[in-house]
């Protein structure tokens, strides 16, 4: 097969064949291939034999169609460019890659420069001296499609006309696109997709239809149309899905026809929706795909109608399957080891149709090799499930993906840092369907704030790529955050609310409203039904943002829908604190089904453990105490088979101990704390019932940047699934492991002041004062902050006080407070969790008798590092160093200036011996200054003298 002859073949095999429709208008293959012939003659004239770059600047089009298949002919490498993009972006995009010449319309010409211009569209050619820098490629080289351009810049992808047919070839073998006649496509034309669909059209004489932007943004008429053309292929995203499920549920009479094939990709989507659009079109094959440019694109398949889909849950997202043609996935450890089924790693990818690697070999070391194979990391994390099937877990950066691009946060958080009149940033994404937004919180001493969005946006979609970025930007004069230095995402994102007041700037709302729908309707008619979708809400949010106003949520649009109601949520602007309290409190019930009849538990006939969390720091150290005590342990371990689970273990185990491994005492349970039932099997329960007395739930996703809602599945409703275990036996005693936190968090507590992390654990403790009023054993430990043992210890540097140290010596002073850490070691947390009680229904605050003063932390490095340390008031430390900042130094503390300028001496806790509520109190032996005192010399070592 071979790529520039697919057109040229089809066009004699049917040459009255409809190849195109673009606007409604069709195209025979003979029509298109005489075009392509001709186009390809004048280009071939102008360039002679040499290989340099074509840049093609258009919309997805006849004109994009006819000038990439001319340069395929040619094997000519081309490099696409939108017109929607940014003036920047294509003049950086021009000046990489350099092209001898550009083709176009007369409509986008004037963007291109003193590039020698062909317009397709008029056949005028405009000559400009050639540059003296011209750049030639691999005779294999197809083409260069630049990627999202989280760095400012893309990354300009080498795709392979051998990748391509590949790609091609793999979609006949496998798919069997060959019975599929009217193909939909909706990429643009500078990303992969476009020519991924319009090579396996061309292959099969097909039909393609470009569907203008337009019919696109009004789903109505996009419905319309796959119903009038009988599409039976459409290659889709996630958005698009979400709103044919809508209006096809409430308008059923528009659903005459249904699709064959419907992919959908490019974003993530829910089980639950994939579900929607199966009940939607039951006729259709639906199909989720995986996949990146580096890699041509498809890699991961799954089947909405795979039978294992019924084991997933609703309201998680939709595998990426398993790999598709000649594909291999490999997931990765940090270390590029491969890491067991059923544990988190970050996938690479190898397959027959690999990109060669970037132009210019810009970030190539995303390529590298493995056991032999060539692999591209993708950057995503991944964990293959028992069904074998790949599930997303995450990024291994802070990388979201918007409208199909990546945007690293990182990046662009560190482009406004370099603003000198922006004191501190936080950026977060709210990932909700049926759009994800950008949510930029700003601590700045500017007045006219309003005046600045319109530079911020900007300055956002230059590092961005994305011409219509959705970033709400908010004013706050703080970002809050814990002792830590962890942020408060919660309390941030209420500060985000809608704030205007009843009856202001109404009419100014309203006539935005209009400006974007661009649609006369009554003020109770649906705005949905007229054309309005995610993106006219998006342009919407932007316009009130540049006239000042505050941004409306997607809730008030959805559950709106109307003019009338938009504008009696306005005027009531109700507050969702109560929503939010309310449903977390609700949170803190037993399940409706849990076991409160007694009678139906069982006697267990030994005395075991059953252990949630035993490949985690705290957890092997509770192993460890259990045990010591000769007694047996049950541990709930993820993997894809019990010799892995306890390889795992083990694992663990040797990184923090030297003594033996004690296997006789220790039985794997395979199972997984995001799974119903906690994914363990029946015979694997039965053994606990019968074997175990004593549960202890260690387990637990500790991460503080994610809101409740994130962590609610396996921090919450995993210990739903650990009560319903513990039910099972009589007089089993379940201790949970909690933190000194949420101590301070009582029933009149805000809980938007608290972070997702410490709400989890007080949710559960809640849980537990019910559970234990149907008569169950329960006690709760909450240990202050863990360090690891005094004897070995294991030092993060990302935290609050590493980087307080480090900017006070940059600084040259530390403040003069009384400011406490409460540290306590690892190995007498576990024994305080593990010490038999004499009663049940025990709180236990453990933390340190003797915590650190933070001048006896500056005396102690004084003292090792052999400096003479200055000590400033509170105040004067202050503003030396926000002087010290605006001249680029103390850089570390720059995220903390302002929760420092706020909370001041309060910043940490003082009261470290007081009793909270409810809670008796228990100390740890070892001082804050000994853990502090032991690698004291491992962190400072670069300041000794």
């Amino acid at each position: 097969m071979h790529l520039e002859h697919l057109l040229s073949q089809s066009a004699k095999k049917n040459p009255a064949g409809i190849a195109l429709v673009d606007h409604g208008q069709s195209f025979t293959y003979q029509e298109l291939d005489e075009r392509v012939s001709k186009l390809a003659t004048t280009l071939e004239k102008h360039l002679g034999t040499d290989r340099h770059i074509i840049g093609l600047l258009f919309e997805a089009s006849i004109e994009a169609f006819v000038a990439t298949q001319a340069c395929t002919r040619l094997r000519r490498p081309f490099v696409p460019i939108s017109p929607t993009a940014s003036q920047e972006k294509i003049d950086a995009l021009l000046s990489q890659t350099n092209p001898d010449i550009v083709l176009t319309t007369a409509q986008h010409v004037r963007r291109v420069g003193d590039i020698t211009t062909l317009q397709t569209d008029t056949g005028t050619f405009s000559e400009n001296a050639k540059r003296s820098l011209q750049i030639e490629l691999p005779e294999d080289i197809a083409a260069i499609i630049f990627t999202s351009g989280s760095s400012g810049i893309p990354k300009g992808v080498l795709i392979s006309y051998s990748g391509w047919v590949e790609m091609v070839k793999t979609w006949q073998q496998v798919m069997s696109i060959s019975d599929y006649k009217q193909f939909l496509v909706m990429s643009g034309f500078d990303v992969a997709g476009f020519f991924d669909d319009m090579f396996m059209v061309n292959s099969v004489g097909a039909t393609m239809h470009i569907v203008p932007m337009a019919v696109r943004r009004n789903i109505n008429q996009l419905v319309t149309y796959i119903n009038l053309h009988k599409l039976d292929f459409l290659d889709i995203t996630p958005a698009y899905v979400r709103q044919l499920i809508r209006h096809l549920r409430e308008n059923p009479e528009a659903n005459h026809h249904q699709p064959k094939l419907v992919v959908v990709g490019s974003e993530a989507w829910f089980v639950q929706e994939m579900r929607d659009l199966r009940t939607t079109w039951p006729q259709a094959m639906i199909l989720n795909s995986y996949g990146l440019t580096e890699s041509i694109v498809d890699n991961g398949l799954f089947f909405a109608h795979d039978i294992r889909e019924e084991s997933l849950s609703p309201d998680e997202l939709v595998p990426i399957g398993e790999p598709f043609g000649t594909t291999r996935f490999f997931v990765l450890d940090e270390e590029q080891n491969l890491v067991p089924d059923g544990t988190i790693g970050e996938l690479h990818i190898s397959s027959a149709g690999l990109s060669p690697g970037y132009f210019s070999a810009m970030e190539q070391t995303n390529f590298r090799e493995y056991q032999g194979v060539r692999v591209v990391k993708t950057g995503d994390l991944v964990v293959k499930g028992m069904n074998g099937l790949y599930k997303l877990a995450g990024r291994s950066n802070q990388e979201v993906k918007i409208h199909g691009t990546r945007v690293d946060l990182y990046k662009l958080e560190q482009a406004f840092r370099n603003d000198p009149e922006i004191i501190d940033i936080a950026i977060s994404h709210v990932n909700r369907p049926p759009s994800t937004m950008l949510m930029c919180f700003i601590v700045s001493p500017l007045s006219e704030k309003s005046e600045r969005i319109s530079n911020l946006y900007q300055k956002a979609v230059d590092v961005s790529g994305i011409p219509t970025l959705p970033i709400k930007f908010v004013f706050v004069d703080e970002i809050p955050r814990r002792a830590d230095g962890k942020i408060l995402w919660s309390t941030l994102q209420s500060q985000a609310l809608p704030k205007t007041t009843p009856g202001t700037n109404i009419d100014t709302y309203l006539e935005i409203f209009r400006k974007n729908i661009r649609f006369d309707t009554n003020p109770d008619d649906d705005i949905f039904l007229h054309g309005a979708d995610s993106l006219t809400i998006e342009m919407i949010n932007l316009d009130l943002q540049a006239a000042g106003l505050e941004p409306i949520p997607l809730k008030a649009f959805y559950g709106g829908r109307s003019l009338s109601k938009i504008r009696t949520w306005l005027t009531i602007n109700p507050d969702t604190q109560p929503t939010l309290v309310r449903d977390i409190v609700s949170d803190a019930l037993l399940p409706s089904d849990f076991i409160s009849n007694k009678s139906n538990t069982k006697d267990s006939t030994g005395s075991g453990h059953f252990l949630t969390g035993a490949t985690g720091f705290l957890g092997i150290h509770v192993l460890h105490q259990l045990t010591s005590a000769d007694t047996p342990v049950y541990c709930l371990t993820r993997a894809n088979s019990l010799a892995l689970a306890e390889e795992k273990i083990i694992k663990t185990w040797r990184k923090y101990f030297d003594d033996r491994y004690p296997q006789e005492l220790v039985t794997p349970i395979l199972g997984d704390l995001s799974e119903p039932n906690l994914g363990i099997s029946r015979e694997s329960e039965q053994i606990i019932v019968d074997q175990v007395e004593y549960i202890y739930h260690v387990g637990y996703w500790v991460n503080f940047l994610l809101d409740y809602f994130d962590l609610k599945k396996v921090n919450v409703q995993s210990f739903d699934e650990i009560l319903r275990l513990a039910g099972k036996i009589k007089n089993s005693l379940v201790t949970f492991v909690s933190s000194s936190s949420t101590a301070s968090i009582t029933s009149s507590a805000r809980l938007s002041d608290f972070d997702g992390y410490e709400l989890t654990k007080y949710i559960n403790e809640e849980k537990l004062a019910h559970y234990s009023k149907l008569g169950y054993r329960q006690n709760i430990v909450a240990p202050a902050t863990i360090t690891p043992r005094l004897e070995r210890p294991v030092f993060g540097e990302h935290d609050f006080f590493w980087s307080f140290i480090q900017s006070c010596l940059e600084i040259g002073y530390f403040p003069n407070v009384n400011w406490w850490l409460d540290l306590v070691p690892v190995d007498e947390v576990s024994q305080a969790i593990t010490a038999p009680r004499q009663s049940n229904d025990q709180k236990i605050l453990f933390k340190n008798q003797r915590p650190l003063q933070l001048s006896d932390a500056v005396a102690t490095i004084s003292d090792e590092a052999n400096l003479r340390l200055g000590v400033l008031s509170f105040e004067l430390w202050l503003k030396t160093l926000e002087d010290q900042l605006k001249q680029g130094k103390g850089k570390q503390l720059a995220p903390f200036f302002s929760a420092l300028k706020e909370k001041g001496i309060h910043f940490f806790e003082t009261e470290t011996n007081a009793v909270s509520p409810g809670y008796s109190l228990q100390f740890a032996s070892i001082s804050s200054l000994d853990l502090l005192q032991n690698y004291v010399r491992r962190f400072l070592h670069p300041y000794a003298s």
